[in-house]
């Protein structure tokens, strides 16, 4: 298992996080978050592999961009 941290843009709404809280949540990955003014998330993935799928279906970017 590996857990990586999600930094969330300055721009990102309120919604914006709580919806990918929400969807991390009923996904199976979600571990734990920051608050509404300090936007991060941190999540657990089997592997690199998975994460990085994960990353590239969700964010449609470089894995290593979102962390």
């Amino acid at each position: 298992m590996i857990t990586n941290t999600i930094k969330l843009k300055e721009s990102s709404t309120d919604a914006d996080y709580t919806k990918l809280c929400n969807l991390m949540e009923k996904q199976g990955v979600f571990k734990a978050c920051g608050s509404c003014d300090d936007r991060w998330i941190m999540g657990v993935w089997e592997d690199e592999l998975d994460y990085t799928a994960w990353a590239l279906a969700m964010c449609g970017a470089n894995p290593k961009e979102i962390k």
